[in-house]
């Protein structure tokens, strides 16, 4: 998800951007680390399935 202008957007499938160095968020750098896709991914479904 990213928020822009108060607004928050969910992309699929999610893309990755490093903010420090693309503050502007221009770059997807998801394929750059498909571990950290499936560590988030795990911990919002587990999250998701707190909220009723």
């Amino acid at each position: 998800m990213s928020e822009k202008g108060g607004k928050y957007t969910k992309h699929e499938p999610p893309i990755f951007y490093n903010i420090e160095q693309d503050p502007g968020e221009r770059y997807n750098t998801t394929s750059e680390c498909p571990d950290a896709l499936t560590r988030i991914q795990k911990i919002v479904d587990e999250r998701q399935k707190t909220f009723h």
